[in-house]
């Protein structure tokens, strides 16, 4: 008798404890589908900083938005000779997919910057909400992993952080979103006037930029590798002889450089 009520409790106590781990996996499956619902984008991550944020003197940033297209292979080559590196802030806007990823895959085997801009550069697009821009640089940011194994980890805005084109509460917004995803945006201090529709000579270009430099001054300087501005690369050659011959050296953006906000 004894015996026989051992075995009722036993198998009352085995079924309890069946029930509690059936319920703990379905706890545990609850918790796992809340987080993916609130957690939208979940790639769109800069890769952890931990270097400090400091501004050296002498630096040239050189910068170019809009691209790659067949203008940023011209422009790569300069650099190359020149052994300067440099920071792109890309797109997607190549509609040969194969030539763009080549393109970004050669940006990063040859040392310089590749940074996120905007997959579809539509102003009216991207910035109609905060999420309407998070959206298209998160896929831009898949597309460059996928293309480079590369991950991002500062971003330009197009037209800067205060561009006409986004009214001031979507911009802080996207500000606020992307920098509590850990990315740096960084705007210019100088523009190379190579944003317009007229094509300006090489030599008209680079005194632009030379002229907004002043040594010892760490200076970051916006110019475009999108097709249009085909004198840009010269342009691009004539600077870095000229500002090397006062004594500036040149270096990537990354988060580790005290970001320009003002332009």
């Amino acid at each position: 008798m004894k015996r026989r009520a051992k075995l009722e409790w036993m198998a009352i106590y085995i079924a309890a404890a069946l029930l509690v781990l059936a319920m703990g996996g379905l706890f545990q499956k609850t918790v796992v589908v809340n987080a993916e619902e609130s957690e939208p984008y979940p790639n769109l991550y800069a890769p952890v900083y931990d270097g400090d944020v400091s501004a050296p003197e002498g630096v040239i940033y050189l910068t170019f938005d809009d691209g790659p297209s067949k203008n940023t292979e011209k422009l790569l080559d300069v650099l190359w000779e020149e052994n300067v590196k440099a920071t792109f802030f890309v797109t997607a806007q190549e509609e040969d997919t194969e030539y763009l990823d080549k393109l970004l895959r050669r940006i990063v085997d040859e040392g310089h910057e590749l940074a996120l801009h905007s997959y579809t550069h539509t102003f009216h697009k991207i910035y109609k909400s905060a999420d309407a821009y998070i959206a298209d640089i998160n896929k831009l940011n898949d597309h460059i992993l996928e293309a480079t194994g590369y991950r991002p980890s500062i971003i330009r805005f197009p037209g800067g952080s205060r561009t006409s084109n986004c009214p001031k509460e979507i911009m802080n917004g996207i500000i606020k979103e992307t920098e509590r995803r850990g990315y740096v945006f960084f705007d210019w201090d100088v523009v190379s006037g190579d944003d317009t529709s007229t094509v300006f000579p090489a030599e008209q270009l680079a005194n632009t930029m030379v002229k907004g430099c002043t040594y010892p001054k760490s200076t970051v300087i916006l110019a475009h590798d999108s097709s249009a501005p085909k004198t840009t690369p010269e342009a691009i050659r004539i600077t870095i002889e000229a500002l090397r011959e006062q004594g500036y050296t040149f270096s990537v953006l990354s988060p580790g450089v005290k970001p320009v906000h003002i332009h």
